[in-house]
């Protein structure tokens, strides 16, 4: 049976955890930095990004050569073959479930940092969080989980959980529009903006907790100014 006087977790296991949570912090940021990297080096080649389709019917493709060019169904209404002049066979459209994947060759630079924008906003604010748990984590192993700072640090978590989700969607959903654009398919297909309310909700339990460590910081430091 537990007791007040028994920690959960160990000094010992504290300052692993604390160190731990750094390198994981290090692991994301580099590996979310070298697939953009990565993903540059591919520009040309093809890339495929989320999209929704409004209307299948009468659905156009532009090109630099005159002519109209439909999005065809090839084999089931699952997948669509963007038939482009001069392009190959190099574009097409299926979909997981609810959404489309446009797939097309000759990417840019450009377009393939936006699509994979959002591993390396995810990698360093695991970083930036990383450090900020470091600090929290090394306090509360020290017998101090309400010394100053802590409270913010909390929040800043929070904040950068939140920042990093809608600022990878909106990279990648980035990438969808102007891909989505380049092959001509905007009147009918538009790159997925998906911004996760889930945040919201886990955001305000966040804050408060930050709330209550700053709370206890101030009565830990009433109770030394009594004593």
């Amino acid at each position: 049976m537990l007791t007040q006087d028994k920690p959960f977790v160990s000094l010992r296991a504290m300052n692993a955890l604390a160190a731990l949570v750094v390198v994981l912090g290090w692991l994301a940021a580099v590996g979310g930095v070298v697939y953009a990297i990565n993903g540059a080096t591919q520009a040309g080649g093809s890339i495929t990004v989320s999209a929704q389709v409004h209307d299948l019917t009468g659905t156009t493709v532009r090109d630099s050569v005159p002519a109209d060019a439909t999005l065809r169904p090839t084999g089931s209404q699952s997948a669509l073959q963007l038939g482009l002049p001069n392009s190959g066979t190099d574009s097409w459209m299926h979909t997981p479930a609810d959404s489309w994947l446009l797939t097309t060759g000759d990417s840019s630079v450009a377009e393939q940092l936006l699509s994979r924008g959002d591993a390396v906003i995810w990698g360093l604010s695991a970083l930036a969080a990383g450090y900020a748990l470091r600090a929290l984590i090394l306090s509360i192993s020290a017998g101090r989980p309400f010394a100053e700072g802590n409270a913010r640090r909390i929040a800043t978590m929070g904040v950068l959980a939140v920042a990093a989700c809608w600022a990878g969607s909106a990279s990648t959903g980035a990438a969808a529009v102007v891909v989505a654009d380049r092959v001509g398919v905007t009147s009918q297909v538009n790159g997925v903006l998906s911004f996760s309310l889930l945040p919201l909700v886990v955001l305000p339990f966040v804050l408060v907790l930050a709330e209550a460590f700053r709370r206890g910081g101030e009565l830990a430091r009433d109770v030394d100014g009594l004593v």
